[in-house]
């Protein structure tokens, strides 16, 4: 049996949007690299 959605929603943030949520300094993050788990 497969399953069968019939509704789906996908939601994403910006960049700026995870910055200022984690009050990430920007500044501290150039060169560096970046973890995305689990960003799919």
């Amino acid at each position: 049996m497969a399953l069968q959605l019939e509704d789906f929603l996908i939601t994403g943030r910006t960049f700026d949007e995870y910055a200022a949520f984690f009050d990430l300094d920007i500044g501290r993050l150039k060169g560096k690299k970046v973890l995305d788990c689990p960003g799919g």
